[in-house]
């Protein structure tokens, strides 16, 4: 039986010039090696360095070798484009490891969170510590999740400046008393995940996701339990919490976040809701979805967000919540969130549709609704 070796981009490019070409010119070996740093340190600055040195060859390079290289240069392109669009936010590179602008890394992980989440794993099945290829994924996520988490505030914010909770505009407290927003893409996107306009759900939806900001502003606490029982089953999670703030609003508690190997695994995606899996949630199928993971995961963290069960087209709960009386701690929360838990754009928005009070309160809908407004819905 044979097995088939797949090239990497680099690999494609260097086997098409070198196929192509008997002499390269000096602006097209610049492409290459370019091509080479990004792929050795895969950096914004790096990115942008590739994509000057491609656009200079393509324009201004040598003629023949760009007629050779036609269907190398498309590819190419491809990869810069997409490239561009899974780094555009990334804020802290790799080689920063346990530093971010959005979380801290804790080193070692204390006893107490391991033994929360199973115990230590056997030492044969331990993991050396992160090396910074995945440290880069843990930033990329976090800048890509507070990017989009901002977007979606001052989204909602935009709605109507009469709107806004919890803070001031020159100086002068602004109340939430004003007219129902007109049709725009953002009351579009707020109607589909969080059903259609009330005043008091937008409030609570606002102030949500000024809470889960305040999270990011205030550093996650994040804890490598790739080594406790639960780590190789685990993506990530936060503990249920409430975002505290002084008197000028600063926020003065932290989020507490875990996160197991499956966020590492590019080729396996996260288990969602009925058992299915979402491929969505998978880093390299769209890094853009763990932005929403993340969102969704400081729903939790920062205001106690639950995670809804599963809505039929009939507006048929899957499964019965634990409570249905508004006001209780439990009200529209899964008792099997493991199993059944409204976690995709289609979930969401049938919940929605037919419980807006509890779509406000479920996790997965902000998550949804931030990565729809950053223009990441696919």
């Amino acid at each position: 039986m044979s097995v088939t070796v797949m090239q990497t981009p680099l690999q494609k490019w260097q086997a098409a010039v070198a196929a192509s070409v008997t002499a390269p010119s000096q602006r097209l070996n610049e492409v290459t090696g370019a091509f080479q740093t990004y792929e050795g340190d895969k950096s914004q600055a790096n990115l942008t360095d590739l994509a000057a040195k491609f656009q200079l060859w393509r324009t201004t390079g040598n003629l023949r070798e760009r007629a050779e290289l036609v269907n190398a240069s498309h590819n190419l392109e491809l990869f810069i484009a997409a490239a561009e669009k899974a780094n555009r936010v990334i804020v802290t590179r790799a080689r920063d490891i346990g530093t971010n602008r959005f979380y801290d890394l804790v080193k070692p992980v204390p006893t107490t969170i391991i033994n929360e989440c199973g115990g230590p794993i056997s030492p044969d099945r331990e993991l050396p510590p992160l090396v910074p290829s995945e440290v880069q994924k843990i930033n990329e996520a976090f800048a890509r999740a507070q990017f989009a988490a901002v977007a979606a505030r001052d989204a909602l914010t935009g709605l109507s400046p009469k709107l806004v909770t919890g803070r001031t505009i020159g100086g002068q407290a602004i109340n939430t008393s004003g007219r129902t927003p007109g049709a725009s893409p953002t009351m579009t996107t707020y109607t589909k995940f969080f059903g259609a306009w009330d005043q008091a759900r937008f409030t609570k939806v606002l102030t949500g996701f000024e809470a889960i900001c305040d999270g990011f502003d205030a550093k996650v606490q994040l804890y490598d339990i790739r080594n406790a029982n639960n780590g190789p089953l685990w993506f990530a999670a936060c503990y249920p919490g409430q975002i505290t703030r002084d008197h000028n609003r600063r926020a003065t508690s932290q989020v507490r976040m875990v996160m197991g190997r499956v966020f590492f695994i590019d080729s396996v995606p996260r288990r969602s809701a009925g058992g299915a899996f979402n491929a969505q949630a998978a880093f390299t199928a769209t890094s853009d979805a763990t932005a929403g993971t993340f969102v969704h995961e400081l729903a939790h963290g920062t205001f106690m967000a639950i995670d809804a069960p599963i809505v039929d087209a009939r507006g048929n709960w899957t499964l019965a919540p634990i409570s249905m009386v508004p006001g209780n701690p439990d009200y529209g929360q899964s008792p099997d969130a493991t199993n059944n838990q409204s976690a995709t754009p289609a979930n969401d928005a049938l919940l929605a549709s037919f419980f807006p009070d509890i779509a406000i309160l479920n996790a997965d809908n902000y998550g949804q609704f931030a990565r729809e407004v950053a223009g990441w819905s696919t």
